[in-house]
């Protein structure tokens, strides 16, 4: 009988991390329009959607000059790749969906 072992790894997350990687692969409002929120970007992290489940890398050289994370967002029916991704604060973005008319 063989066992195998796994490694197990724990990692400290902000609640501000945790909000930005839980808003991973969600619809989420920027300006006026519904987008998907594909990626973000932290200091030392990057969490990203693959197919329905959030990845994240946790051991990045830190890069100091991002001061709010980075969001790369996907509009509403196009996938990554299309071309017509755009990247903005995540502070600037909402969750959910924004039913209000500018």
């Amino acid at each position: 009988m063989t066992s195998t072992a796994t490694t197990t790894s724990t990692h400290a997350f902000t609640p501000e991390q945790c909000r930005a990687i839980g808003m991973v692969g969600q619809i989420v409002t920027y300006g006026n329009r519904q987008w998907i929120l594909h990626s973000v970007e932290g200091t030392d992290w990057y969490a990203f959607d693959d197919q329905g489940m959030t990845t994240v890398d946790c051991r990045m050289t830190p890069a100091n000059w991002i001061m709010d994370p980075i969001a790369m967002l996907i509009p509403s029916g196009h996938e990554i790749g299309d071309g017509f991704g755009v990247e903005v604060y995540l502070s600037k973005i909402t969750r959910g969906v924004c039913l209000a008319k500018f």
